[in-house]
């Protein structure tokens, strides 16, 4: 045999070489869009961690039962301020911030406005026009049980339009 260099070249076909190219910018590509999603979906969780926690709070404090208290020789319910302390201090105790979240990343699947709606049809639903003698001028008067029963149920509603809520 002689003593020959043998080359060792490896032959690619072509087809074979821009099916290897392809697969190698899907896989690039793949690698690139997962790793973008990540972050954006573990975003988008502690948001709906936050707004679950704050929800969460509004609704201990508008269920903690109602008790005579006098404000200024006036009597009303209001609700108990041990459980109201309590439903914050939960919230506290779970040291959540929205410092690393925008105002429009909170606000954008409407809950803090359907929120603030449910409590304000409740207040105009339950405030009344007292006076206190035939020469005064009508008073409103918010009739505390009726809100908070009303308020009660629009947040149980609210709770159902919202899986993170469960």
């Amino acid at each position: 045999m002689p003593n020959e260099k043998q080359s060792e070249t490896v032959r690619i076909s072509k087809k074979a070489f821009i099916g290897g190219i392809i697969v190698f910018i899907l896989v690039v590509a793949g690698l690139w869009s997962g790793l973008s999603y990540y972050p954006k979906q573990q975003k988008q969780h502690n948001i709906q961690v936050y707004k679950k926690a704050l929800f969460e709070s509004i609704n201990c404090q508008f269920h903690c039962p109602l008790q005579l208290v006098t404000i200024n020789g006036t009597t009303q319910n209001l609700p108990e301020p041990q459980c109201s302390q309590q439903c914050i201090k939960t919230l506290h105790d779970k040291n959540l911030s929205s410092s690393t979240f925008t105002t429009a990343e909170i606000l954008d699947d409407g809950l803090p406005a359907k929120l603030d709606k449910a409590m304000q049809d409740c207040q105009k639903i339950h405030t009344l026009k007292i006076q206190s003698n035939a020469t005064s001028p009508l008073q409103p008067t918010v009739n505390v049980t009726g809100f908070f029963l009303c308020v009660q149920t629009n947040l149980d509603v609210l709770k159902g339009q919202y899986a993170y809520l469960h």
